[in-house]
Order: C-alpha cells, then sequence, then structure tokens
C-alpha cells in the first residue's frame, strides 16, 4: 500500500524542505496545505493514511483541523509539529 501523507503548514519554506525531503526519502503521495481550512478539505478530497500539521496557523489552527478531522475519521494518524 502506498501511503498518502497530508502536510498543513502555513510556511511557505517549511513547508516545501519538508515536503521535498518526505518525497526523496519514503514511497509515499504527499498532498500540501497552507492552513487548516485548506488542509481539511484537502483531508476530505484525498484521504491520507498521515497528517501532519503545524499547530498555529491561519484559518483554523492545527488542534481546530485536527478536531474537524476526528469527527469524520477517529483512526487516522496525526503527527503535530
Amino acid at each position: 500500500m502506498k501511503y498518502k501523507i497530508l502536510y498543513v503548514e502555513d510556511e511557505v519554506e517549511t513547508r516545501r524542505n519538508v515536503t521535498e525531503y518526505i518525497k526523496n526519502n519514503y514511497n509515499v503521495t504527499v498532498f500540501e496545505s497552507n492552513n487548516g481550512k485548506e488542509g481539511f478539505e484537502s483531508y476530505l478530497k484525498n484521504k491520507p493514511n498521515i497528517i501532519i500539521t503545524d499547530i498555529s496557523m491561519g484559518k483554523y489552527s492545527g488542534i481546530e483541523l485536527i478536531e474537524k478531522i476526528r469527527e469524520f475519521d477517529k483512526e487516522v494518524k496525526i503527527i503535530i509539529l
């Protein structure tokens, strides 16, 4: 099974560097979002296996994003940065 990762980070350079690292070192698909609102929309559309999120962002914090996701999925793995 090929994993799908959703990475939600509002700092462009950090998001770009981490995404590039993940893509270069693991056989996964990475979806990127720059805020919690976009992250939630991407979650609904792409159904990732793992979510990596920043905690402090505009348009939903990482905590708000997790709360919304948990309404739909209590099992998806989430890493908070």
